[in-house]
């Protein structure tokens, strides 16, 4: 192939017909191709979004004429879930306040509740529990105090216990 591309003479005007750069599409040819693409791609990219417009309110007529069609399902069911979210949350209440006040974590095998213990300190005052009592906890991080303190009773540090109802999946 390189036989076949010929070298202008020095100092001679270059031979445009053999030169191997005129076989390089021309700039100007490829910016005008690019602009002409893009004003199609424009247009489809419009026309695309007006048929797709149709699309969204023809979904949209059809989802009110068959909501029209099964209102008293539709209503059903809003009222089904209704009363099962305020039987489930009045259940929770129910265990919640029946083992705070038995001092029991269960109702039976299928209720009961998980309590959690939060602690409410200021760091000072920990920090000045763990100097005289147990130096080797500054250079532990709040969980190994925290777990000394769940055990033990300051009169710095508050234990909140929040109570979360536990409710089997399957209720006989």
């Amino acid at each position: 192939m390189l036989d076949a591309i010929t070298q202008p003479e020095p100092h001679a005007a270059p031979n445009r017909e053999s030169h191997p750069l005129d076989a390089r599409p021309d700039i100007s040819e490829l910016k005008g191709q690019l602009a002409a693409a893009r004003v199609l791609a424009a247009d489809a990219e419009h026309v695309y979004g007006e048929k797709y417009k149709e699309l969204i309110e023809a979904l949209e007529a059809t989802r009110k004429s068959w909501e029209m069609m099964n209102e008293e399902i539709i209503a059903q069911r809003e009222q089904c879930n209704s009363d099962l979210h305020a039987a489930d949350a009045e259940l929770r209440q129910a265990v919640i306040t029946y083992c705070q006040e038995n001092d029991t974590k269960k109702f039976d095998d299928q209720l009961g509740v998980r309590v959690m213990v939060k602690l409410d300190y200021k760091p000072a005052d920990a920090t000045a529990w763990a100097k005289a009592n147990a130096p080797f906890m500054l250079v532990a991080d709040k969980k190994e105090f925290e777990k000394v303190a769940k055990s033990q009773d300051f009169d710095f540090v508050t234990k909140v216990s929040s109570y979360t109802a536990v409710v089997a999946t399957e209720l006989e």
